[in-house]
């Protein structure tokens, strides 16, 4: 079984595999859908309840744990023959992808899925954007009584064609999603369910290899508890075969997620979760290091979920002419709000004359486009 690569088992050795996980009983139906190594690793858990018959939720759960270590060696496997290739990746794991990278995005979109903005689109340009409760000193007013006054901020980095996110003190958090394996280093803060984690300590050989590593649970039903975690990895979540289990987070799944051990480094990973795993930026009241966005990073603010997008043609500003300029009028060409696109345009920001809905722009006190200070809203009339 173990001349081949695992994803290119044939129907036998998925049957021997089986076996060896004590699982033989269902090696019969397998055989009949002629499950090969291929297949193996395309299998969910509706796959094993509906199509394979596989009843017993916890014989799924150990299933579908190994088919993950299956896909683990094929990847340990890969890095030791090209390690500077495998180096290389985790290096560029959160770099902007190679056939996107001469795009110069002095623009982005945060689109609101979740919270009291849902729906709402904001269009952010190289001046950057502040987000918070506070409608005064905010370009993006999110008010919430977990948001605070000014919560975080968004800026473009010209000479790294980048913007940044920055918690800037706030009580609650800024997070992101935690969407591919997160690297787990000392002081670094996450999210699952109402519990919340922190890298306490990490340990290491008298090699300096880490071989293990201490999460403090900071808030939640399990607060001031701490664990343990070793090369050999754990599962977090309210069931009780979970290597950590804590059953009071009623915002916490059966199995939430998992941390993994790779030649001494320690991964973060969500393992299907309906409220997923978060990853927090900075501690309580405490200033974030600048974190790089990209296209698709989703972040929590409060109860405010907002995904970050490119803008496309619709969403920018129309051309600016020399007159347009010199005279401030508006350069909104359609009847579509800018920041929204639902709304009907129908206040003018005073002095610079660019056009809004007024939900929208209500929300802050310099526009959108230009950035300039709004000293009045005009009522526009048809």
């Amino acid at each position: 079984m173990e001349s081949r690569k695992p994803d290119a088992w044939g129907v036998k050795e998925v049957s021997e595999w089986l076996s060896s996980l004590e699982l033989g009983q269902y090696k019969q139906k397998f055989e009949a859908l002629s499950i090969d190594g291929m297949l193996l690793f395309e299998m969910t858990d509706q796959d094993l309840l509906n199509d394979l018959e596989v009843p017993v939720r916890l014989h799924r759960f150990k299933i579908l744990e190994n088919i993950k270590k299956l896909k683990e060696h094929c990847l340990s496997n890969q890095r030791q023959q090209d390690p500077e290739d495998s180096s290389q990746q985790q290096a560029n794991s959160r770099a902007i992808p190679a056939e996107i990278e001469e795009i110069k995005w002095e623009m982005l979109v945060l689109k609101a899925v979740e919270g009291q903005l849902l729906n709402n689109t904001f269009l952010i340009g190289a001046e950057g954007a502040s987000i918070g409760r506070n409608s005064a000193s905010n370009d993006i007013v999110i008010g919430e009584s977990f948001v605070s006054r000014k919560h975080c901020e968004i800026r473009f980095n010209q000479p790294t064609n980048q913007f940044l996110l920055t918690d800037t003190g706030s009580t609650t958090g800024t997070f992101l999603m935690v969407r591919q394996p997160l690297r787990l280093e000392l002081g670094m803060m996450f999210q699952m369910g109402l519990s919340e984690f922190k890298v306490n300590n990490v340990r290491y050989n008298p090699y300096g290899k880490i071989t293990s590593l201490e999460l403090a649970i900071y808030e939640g039903p399990a607060r001031q508890n701490a664990i343990n975690v070793s090369a050999e990895g754990l599962t977090i979540g309210r069931d009780i075969a979970n290597a950590y289990c804590i059953r009071e987070d009623s915002q916490m799944s059966s199995f939430h997620g998992k941390i993994t051990y790779d030649n001494g480094t320690f991964y973060l990973a969500d393992i299907g979760s309906t409220n997923r795993t978060w990853r927090r930026l900075s501690g309580e009241g405490q200033k974030s290091e600048p974190y790089p966005l990209l296209v698709g990073d989703v972040i929590k603010i409060g109860s405010t979920v907002l995904v970050v997008q490119l803008p496309d043609s619709s969403q920018l500003p129309s051309v600016i002419s020399s007159s347009e300029k010199e005279t401030g009028e508006s350069v909104v060409d359609d009847a579509a709000c800018k920041i929204c696109f639902t709304r009907e345009l129908n206040v003018a920001c005073y002095p610079c004359g660019h056009m809004f809905c007024d939900f929208c722009v209500s929300k802050s006190h310099n526009c959108p486009i230009c950035r300039k200070y709004v000293q009045d809203l005009v009522k526009l009339y048809k």
